[in-house]
């Protein structure tokens, strides 16, 4: 690790319920990173299988392509040859909102070269972009295959996967919210009108949804001859 104390380290951990006395890790200090983490992993009693390296942008000059290339190599080596797998977390640039990168890949910090010498890159972001949004989605970024997204939300000290349930309330949820907005947007309108502004509502979920307004109160139902269509009574006596 990187870009955090030890004691840093532990107090995440022990959020994670995960107990910092049964969790080898260690300072990688001044030398080469892949030196480095050749010395940490033979320095356990058994061969581990991951090794994560925390802050490895900050080992070295994250913005020199040539120097990050090299220690990827080298990273690459030790992987090959002890048949680990090797994890690093970066940062990622500031930007503004309206000037993200386009390429998820490109949104490691420094160097194109983390992003095109690297197997897989996985890409935290909030739902937002504000931090004190609930989901998390997790993009995952695999060199030869379909780039996969995942939903988290924070519970107990880590992030876990929506399950496919609650994907779908909040799915639902935010077309319900979708359409209130609408019906409270306009002074008149018909089903047949609510109908094309949200084709993926199913008819009889729209009905159910027009006729708990109605009954409710806020939505008022009128007949025309054969025309049937709704007002909002608030804009209306606004009007008047």
């Amino acid at each position: 690790m990187e870009d955090r104390s030890k004691g840093s380290l532990e107090r995440t951990l022990n959020r994670m319920h995960i107990d910092p006395a049964k969790l080898p890790h260690t300072m990688l200090g001044p030398g080469g990173l892949a030196a480095g983490v050749q010395r940490a992993i033979l320095a356990q009693p058994t061969m581990p299988a991951v090794v994560f390296l925390e802050g490895i942008d900050l080992l070295g000059d994250s913005s020199d392509g040539r120097s990050v290339s090299n220690e990827l190599k080298l990273l690459q080596q030790v992987a090959e040859h002890y048949h680990i797998a090797l994890v690093g977390s970066t940062g990622a640039p500031k930007q503004k909102p309206k000037e993200g990168y386009v390429a998820l890949r490109d949104r490691v910090i420094g160097s194109t070269v983390w992003a095109r010498k690297t197997e897989t890159i996985v890409v935290l972001q909030r739902e937002n972009g504000k931090e004190t949004d609930d989901m998390t989605l997790m993009t995952v970024l695999p060199r030869n295959d379909k780039p996969e997204e995942f939903q988290l939300v924070w519970e107990r000290g880590r992030f876990r996967a929506l399950t496919a349930e609650e994907i779908q309330a909040g799915q639902e949820k935010t077309t319900t919210d979708a359409f209130v907005e609408w019906v409270f947007g306009r002074e008149t309108f018909t089903r047949n009108q609510a109908k094309a502004a949200f084709k993926s509502m199913s008819g009889r979920t729209l009905t159910e949804r027009l006729e708990g307004m109605v009954t409710a109160g806020a939505v008022k139902r009128h007949t025309k001859g054969t025309q049937v269509f709704f007002s909002v009574p608030a804009v209306l006596g606004q009007e008047a």
